[in-house]
């Protein structure tokens, strides 16, 4: 045990890079080489090496030396395995539930991926600008090789935080003052993104509709406007008219419910500017746009970001358990075979005179390994449909972090158990 005790410590420090890269965190020596790390390792040993021998010391108390001398078991008397079965079945439950628990992450996850978001994120990439003229810079980027289209905010689509007080507007309830997400894009901007209109219109181009108003569904009904369409709405100051209502979609992660949101014309404030292109020119459109930001920017850094490498950053959390979990319920799975492994070595050993009468009695090889599976399999089986519990406890608690989410449902927990008992069997 000591030994194991020093190579799982060689292991754990060898495979350090591989922890760092999963949890995207970094340890330094100093912070793991300590002198409550070494009392902690030492501790661990110590603990082991007394637990392995406490079931030892239990079955040879029950030894009887006149039972041993007429020639009964030496390997324990029957009555000591319910504690090999309790071992077992633990074991199991904790590899049952940590694979029905991935699988119900992996699902969210994949639900995140395939979730239509209301727009569209491919072959688009967004870089900030600071003190370059915003139209000047679209209008460089329309002519260059592998741009198809280019459009412009003051912050970027995929997390819209900004919000605000204050708003004015026909038939509001005096004691209503809602916080409201404002997003100020150019006129291009919806059919860049493929939003969709419900009533009213878009922009215009040029001057026509600077502090005019569109919002989402959400907004028309949380603020209560009936008929929407010019009316007229106030927000620092500025007064304009309603000239679109269009549908919701998510402009913040899946954690949130789709709050009001109200998008405005700026020109002097589209800092975020996006480039759509085909797959194939990307690495073209890329460098042009590098070009143009070097020579309206010559000061800055261009740094851009494709929108769906963005969109997997908001749920980095979520993937990366996603990976733990799959790493632990490989090793949990392993360390239970390993189990199993010993229960069924020890109970074919302890029924060798049985099967050796039953084969010469004619019983097929079939028979004998379904004899023996049949006294294994049964903890494992009532482990993992007891997994079922502690998975759904935990799985139902972490979904509730998530405003959309899959629904749990029993052929999820059913596929889990039965995943475990064919990896038993």
């Amino acid at each position: 045990v000591g030994g194991a005790g020093l190579l799982a410590f060689a292991g754990a420090h060898l495979s350090l890079d591989l922890f760092e890269q999963l949890t995207g965190k970094h340890f330094t020596d100093q912070q793991l080489f300590t002198a409550e790390t070494g009392w902690i390792v030492l501790g661990t040993i110590l603990a082991t090496v007394l637990l392995s021998g406490v079931q030892p010391a239990i079955q040879m108390s029950g030894f009887r030396a006149l039972d041993m001398l007429r020639g009964g078991h030496t390997t324990g008397a029957p009555k000591k395995e319910w504690l090999r079965k309790v071992l077992v079945t633990t074991q199991f439950l904790c590899s049952g539930a940590l694979i029905i628990g991935t699988c119900i992450v992996m699902a969210q996850l994949h639900f995140i991926r395939a979730e239509k978001l209301g727009y569209e994120l491919d072959h688009i990439f967004a870089f900030n600008i600071y003190e370059a003229d915003p139209q000047r810079v679209i209008e460089e980027l329309r002519k260059q090789p592998g741009v198809l289209e280019v459009t412009a905010s003051n912050q970027l689509v995929l997390d819209i935080g900004n919000s605000y007080r204050g708003f004015d507007y026909e038939g509001k309830d005096p004691q209503s003052d809602p916080f409201i997400s404002l997003i100020n894009a150019d006129d291009r901007f919806a059919d860049f993104f493929g939003l969709e209109l419900k009533e009213g219109r878009w922009f215009h181009a040029g001057n026509e509709d600077y502090d005019s108003y569109i919002l989402n569904e959400t907004a028309v009904k949380k603020l209560g406007i009936e008929d929407p369409i010019g009316k007229w709405m106030v927000f620092n100051d500025h007064r304009a008219p309603i000239v679109g209502v269009m549908k919701d979609f998510h402009f913040q992660s899946l954690h949130y419910e789709i709050e009001s949101l109200i998008l405005t014309q700026n020109p002097a404030w589209h800092r975020q500017i996006y480039v759509k292109t085909s797959g194939e020119d990307a690495a073209v459109a890329i460098a042009a746009a590098g070009r143009v930001f070097s020579h309206s920017e010559p000061s800055a850094l261009f740094d851009y970001q494709f929108l769906n490498e963005s969109y997997d950053q908001l749920y980095k959390s979520e993937m990366r358990s996603g990976q733990l979990f799959s790493l632990f319920a490989v090793l949990a799975i392993f360390i239970s075979c390993l189990g199993i492994l010993g229960l069924a070595a020890w109970s074919s050993e302890r029924r060798s005179k049985e099967i050796g009468i039953r084969r010469i009695l004619g019983a097929s090889l079939s028979g004998i390994v379904g004899l023996l599976s049949k006294d294994v399999l049964q903890p494992v089986l009532f482990a993992t449909l007891l997994a079922c519990v502690p998975a759904w406890s935990f799985t139902k608690s972490w979904l509730e972090n998530f405003a959309y989410r899959i629904e749990l449902s029993w052929w999820m927990f059913a596929a889990g158990a039965g995943l475990t008992f064919v990896i038993a069997w």
